[in-house]
């Protein structure tokens, strides 16, 4: 990789083996830029331009990519906060939200176009600053989210979602002194609830579900995983990689009759390239920057055959071209944090994403073909930022989704097994999940996060600000936590 700098220091061209990126820094007073980013470009045809106000704020950006131009406008109130944000075009007018504030803190996000329809709104919280009382939907009565935390240490204690006095969503959690996760409990299940315990590095050690144990992980003297029971089946891991000593080599599984394995291979920067498994393989490419570019998967169990990935010149995934096992294509094109365009045959979905209070609130669909041509839908979330539950405009449930310690999606009753039929009505809202992030079907999530069936990650994770994957946090971050628990914290 070879960088070329302003006398600045600012960047001005990144060549790599995926082609050459480029910066250009603004020049011109009159366009209030002078300083300022004006446009950034990269691999593949993707390209932002960014405009700015007469106070030198970011006004517009305005992003090159397949089918593009897509545009994100912003405007600010006479105090120099944002006033309205407005999404690229997909069908009918574009959405433009609202945003209200008391005193200057954000209270309210509304649609600019239609002001009676409120998507979020805070009436009351507490002196950190946490919510304590908000209303989603400007359908009547809405739904109510009442929340409480302790009042030491600022943990979520319980969070419910009503609509009048139907309960949606009703959660309730313990911590113990170090600040873990004992129980978390569903209140809408008869009291459903699942214990944690952890040994004396505060690393989980087993978990029940109902008083029945549903989880136990054994460690070996290094701190990586050495034995998993879960589901009704012993995993045994193994660690032979002499250039990866605390990469997962292989995973041994006994379900009492055959034992099983999976298989795991590393390139050179500690990047898992191949699993190999007794129903299926995955086969993981990485771009010279170590982020993933192609996932291919052989064998029947995955939904997906093969996902490739695009990054513009700041690392960000803008583009995922997904094949079906059946051979059906969808794309999907990453706009802005806010938008995604997704693309599957001769029909187009623009999921608006609506980000409110301490994360993504509501969510509206629009279709090029089908019904409904347009839904909002409105996301509660876990002590994670998790989401939980998705309900319809007027508060009709959805869909209720739970996550296993490592993140895996499992039933609403909290089985281990997701149902079928759950998954289809999850993802037709959304992918997003575990910590709000997009669950992949073949157990992936960006960033080289937990390859969640096995409690570790894809990549050796960064120790120092470098990745090194011959540390021992290396690859299991997600048990050893640098940062606490992953129970406790959103990573």
């Amino acid at each position: 990789m070879a960088r070329r700098p302003d006398p600045l220091g600012r960047p001005l061209t990144r060549t790599e083996p995926e082609g050459t990126s480029t910066w250009t820094w603004g020049t011109q007073a009159g366009l209030h830029e002078i300083g300022q980013l004006r446009q950034v470009s990269g691999p593949d045809g993707y390209a932002e331009v960014y405009d700015y106000d007469s106070a030198g704020r970011l006004a517009q950006t305005t992003i090159t990519a397949d089918g593009g131009p897509y545009v994100l406008k912003r405007d600010y109130n006479a105090a120099g906060m944002p006033d309205s944000l407005t999404y690229p075009a997909s069908t009918g007018t574009p959405l433009r939200v609202r945003y209200g504030y008391d005193h200057g803190l954000l209270n309210k996000v509304s649609d600019y176009d239609n002001p009676a329809t409120v998507f979020w709104q805070l009436n009351t919280m507490d002196a950190r600053g946490q919510a304590l009382d908000e209303t989603l939907g400007s359908a009547s009565p809405g739904i109510g989210v009442i929340s409480s935390h302790d009042p030491l240490t600022g943990l979520l204690e319980s969070r419910t979602a009503s609509v009048g006095s139907a309960v949606r969503q009703d959660l309730s959690f313990s911590w113990d002194a170090g600040g873990n996760l004992k129980t978390r409990t569903d209140h809408t299940q008869g009291g459903l609830t699942e214990t944690f315990f952890y040994d004396a590095l505060n690393r989980l050690s087993y978990s029940q579900r109902a008083g029945m144990q549903n989880l136990a992980l054994g460690y070996n003297a290094n701190g990586s995983i050495a034995s998993r029971l879960e589901g009704g089946m012993s995993y045994s891991y193994q660690y032979s990689n002499a250039a990866h000593p605390h990469a997962v080599s292989e995973v041994l599984h006994d379900c009492g009759c055959d034992c099983l394995s999976d298989t795991y291979a590393y390139d050179a920067n500690g990047n898992m390239t191949t699993r190999g498994g007794a129903t299926d393989g995955r086969t993981i490419s990485w771009s010279s920057y170590d982020l993933p570019v192609l996932i291919t998967q052989d064998g029947v169990s995955s939904q997906f055959a093969s996902s490739q990935f695009a990054y513009g010149p700041n690392r960000s995934r803008w583009k995922q071209v997904a094949v079906y096992s059946a051979s059906t294509t969808e794309t999907t094109l990453y706009l802005g944090g806010v938008m995604e365009k997704v693309t599957r045959g001769a029909v187009t979905e623009w999921k608006h994403y609506i980000p409110a209070g301490a994360g993504t609130m509501a969510l509206q669909v629009r279709k090029s073909a089908g019904s409904p041509a347009s839904a909002t839908y409105y996301v509660t979330g876990d002590h994670l930022g998790s989401a939980t539950a998705v309900m319809q405009a007027d508060g009709t449930l959805l869909s209720q989704l739970s996550f296993a310690a490592f993140g895996t999606r499992r039933g609403s009753a909290w089985q281990d097994q997701l149902l079928a039929a759950e998954w289809t009505t999850i993802t037709a809202t959304t992918r997003r999940g575990f910590t709000g992030h997009e669950h992949h079907p073949l157990y992936f999530r960006q960033e080289g996060r937990p390859a969640r069936d096995i409690g570790v990650l894809l990549q050796s994770d960064r120790v120092g600000g470098l990745r090194k994957s011959s540390a021992r946090e290396a690859y299991h971050a997600s048990v050893q936590r640098i940062d606490q628990t992953l129970l406790r914290f959103s990573d």
